[in-house]
């Protein structure tokens, strides 16, 4: 054990396998080395004896926590929240298994649930931090944000660098609109350890938002490709200060950004860079232009398909005979982290199949074709995503059609910078960027919103979609 707390894992391993020849029964040297393989990525190891160990001394709640983190890794939460309800039996007055439990019903989209396992550790161990993170994160996804915000707030009274919290608490700021501390706050993304805000290394400076004159600047992306689409709309914007704008985009969005005013020269991400003077993510332009919500830029289009791809998505979709065509998308990335909250159950979407005089379009393109969501079981759907090469041609597709309706993806995105009618149906917490309490979005201005009362509640909000279609297809 004291070669693990320190570090030298090899000499740990070696020695907890000598006290397992010595005794095939002994539980903290099975359990430290099923922690160990954890460390060092051997998963199965890991499950394997983490499990062995409860087989030994069913008795030790510690265990049972361990056991239930490895198998939330694996997707199995039934199987972890089991584990966790059993820690909690074995010791009620043990903080983590409370902890852990919380956590966990958060992280499946469950957060109200979390809420007093966690405050029951805190009453067990106040001074327990990474408890307080998560209840502040629990509240906040289950939409009580005064409370989350003075849970943040006192987590940073203790540890004014607690990188999590300054985040998170930018994050509440931002639903609520106040986007002067929310967007200073933002800039902390770089120091939380999240994977999908790589924080990568360069030679030049970041920019401050001054005289480019006589410089060149590269604005790269950051995150997904919806925030890619966005937050491009500062890139003009940036090119009025005076210098040469070099835009990295990810894979697919080349083409579309190339119809973006005031780029200059476009650059796949993981191609090499070109020399540049000075630099800035674009998820922080919204910061550097100062921006309020009365200053939002929000001038629409600021991209555009290929006029020749829109003619031949026109003759491909053939003569208008089907009525009000409507594109249609109901599911996100599976990697991303709130995406069983912001996606739609497929069945949810089959009564649209009673509206008459409305066509659906399917919009959704999937890298891998084995990773998507079945279609709505019962709604006749045209699927031509099979023949979409990159993002000018469901532009291109957008064009040639009526309406979009879609979940918290890149496509009400696109949809919006290019100005066509979107409707987007959002979760009770919504991503920051659509505020709270309003039906429109101050960035799109021809994206209507409708949002879940409550949290999970998808219904309402296709009760209400069907009842505007009804009114448009008349």
């Amino acid at each position: 054990m004291q070669h693990h707390q320190a570090g030298r894992l090899r000499d740990a391993e070696i020695l907890y396998r000598q006290a397992l020849r010595a005794d095939c029964n002994q539980p903290d040297a099975t359990h430290y080395l099923g922690l160990l393989a954890d460390q060092i990525g051997r998963a199965d190891d890991a499950l394997r004896l983490i499990s062995r160990s409860i087989e030994i001394s069913p008795s030790n709640p510690a265990y049972q926590v361990n056991l239930a983190v490895l198998l939330q890794r694996q997707g199995r939460y039934a199987e972890a929240i089991a584990h966790c309800r059993r820690a909690i039996e074995l010791a009620p007055g043990f903080a983590e298994g409370h902890a852990n439990l919380g956590a966990l019903f958060s992280s499946i989209g469950e957060p109200e649930k979390g809420i007093e396992p966690l405050r029951r550790a805190l009453a067990l161990e106040p001074t327990n931090v990474k408890a307080r993170y998560n209840l502040a994160e629990a509240l906040a996804r289950a939409g009580d944000f005064a409370q989350s915000t003075a849970e943040y707030e006192r987590i940073l009274q203790i540890d004014p660098n607690h990188a999590q919290a300054q985040f998170g608490l930018s994050l509440v700021r931002l639903r609520q609109g106040d986007l002067a501390r929310g967007l200073e706050g933002y800039e902390w993304r770089w120091q939380t350890g999240d994977a999908s805000i790589p924080r990568r290394q360069f030679a030049s400076p970041l920019w401050d938002g001054g005289d480019l004159r006589g410089k060149t600047i590269l604005l790269y992306s950051e995150q997904g490709y919806g925030d890619a689409i966005h937050f491009s709309r500062y890139a003009p914007m940036v090119a009025a200060r005076g210098g040469r704008v070099v835009l990295e985009c990810l894979p697919g969005l080349e083409s579309l950004m190339a119809s973006l005013r005031g780029v200059e020269q476009i650059v796949t991400f993981g191609r090499p860079l070109p020399a540049h003077d000075v630099r800035c993510p674009i998820l922080s332009l919204p910061r550097v232009f100062g921006t309020r919500m009365e200053s939002i830029p929000a001038e629409v289009p600021y991209l555009a398909a290929a006029a020749d791809r829109i003619e031949q998505w026109r003759q491909r979709l053939g003569p208008r005979t089907d009525g009000l065509r409507i594109g249609l998308a109901w599911f996100g990335n599976s990697r991303q982290i709130n995406n069983r909250e912001r996606s739609i159950p497929p069945e949810m979407l089959s009564p649209l199949a009673q509206v008459p005089g409305v066509s659906f379009y399917q919009l959704q393109k999937y890298m891998d074709p084995a990773a998507a969501p079945a279609a709505p079981p019962g709604l006749p759907l045209h699927d031509f995503t099979s023949e979409i090469r990159d993002f000018v041609d469901t532009a291109a597709l957008m064009e040639n059609l009526d309406l979009v309706i879609s979940t918290d993806t890149s496509v009400p995105h696109l949809a919006g910078a290019l100005g066509r009618p979107v409707w987007l149906l959002t979760s009770f917490v919504p991503d920051w960027r659509w505020f709270l309490d309003r039906t429109d979005s101050p960035w799109y201005p021809t994206m209507r919103l409708f949002r879940q009362p409550r949290l999970r509640e998808w219904q309402p909000v296709i009760e209400a979609v069907m009842a505007e279609l009804r009114y448009r297809a008349q």
